[in-house]
């Protein structure tokens, strides 16, 4: 009896409910004295837990000369009771869809806290750069050659400047001097959409800068990570840095 008490607590009862159901199940039908005995219950307490059941679909109440008897109901009315709790659940969701564009209006009007999300691995900084080269926007950057093809491929690096040029964005990049020439950064169409500039020769770094929208896009070629913060301010901020720069 203890083991079916713990496995209805695990459904949508609680102990107290799963003591007082399976009470009337072995009784059949009992008043509220018969089934607070079985139970092992306070009979004061009972019924809250009887309403609750009652509600639920797994007993139901009669009467008989002027007392009241709650018997149980077919045990696959739990059953029953889990699809009916799915439909008011469903109703509710599209009820909600229908609010959420008003609330959400609401919401970004009050208060609008930045987003930030961390990525790591090679896995992780394709995702960052993709996010950020899918725009129509202009992308500001500061930018580690060097560091950006000892990890990705000549061909990786046109995959996302051709991402950027067929979405019609534009890129603004301070570049780091190599250490030999780089002809991957050297394609003629690349002058259609891009702009850059070399920064002094020692200033040397192993991480890239990306600002795009709202995106700001911080990577660390030496560690693998990346973290893209997502808020208008701190994107205004890097951008204007990188154009006093240029």
């Amino acid at each position: 009896m203890e083991n079916l008490e713990k496995k209805l607590a695990q459904l949508d009862l609680n102990d107290k409910e799963a003591k007082v159901y399976l009470a009337i199940l072995n009784i059949g039908r009992g008043n509220v004295t018969d089934i607070a005995q079985k139970a092992n219950l306070k009979r004061t307490t009972l019924y809250e837990y009887l309403e609750s059941l009652a509600t639920k679909g797994l007993i139901f109440k009669s009467i008989s000369k002027k007392r009241v008897y709650y018997s149980p109901e077919t045990p696959t009315n739990i059953i029953q009771m889990f699809d009916k709790q799915k439909v008011v659940i469903e109703e509710k969701k599209e009820k909600m869809n229908l609010l959420v564009p008003e609330l959400e209006k609401l919401y970004s009007q009050a208060y609008k806290k930045p987003v930030v999300k961390f990525y790591e691995g090679k896995k992780g900084l394709r995702e960052i750069y993709w996010k950020i080269f899918n725009t129509h926007k202009t992308i500001y950057s500061i930018f580690s050659p060097d560091s950006f093809f000892n990890l990705f491929t000549a061909k990786e690096n046109h995959a996302l400047l051709m991402l950027l040029f067929n979405n019609g964005g534009t890129l603004r990049s301070l570049v780091e001097k190599t250490t030999a020439p780089r002809p991957e950064l050297k394609k003629a169409e690349y002058k259609k959409f891009i702009q850059s500039k070399n920064l002094p020769k020692n200033f040397k770094f192993e991480t890239d800068l990306l600002v795009a929208g709202d995106l700001t896009a911080l990577i660390s070629f030496s560690a693998l990570i990346g973290v893209v913060i997502e808020d208008s301010a701190i994107a205004n901020l890097q951008k204007n840095f990188i154009k006093f720069m240029w």
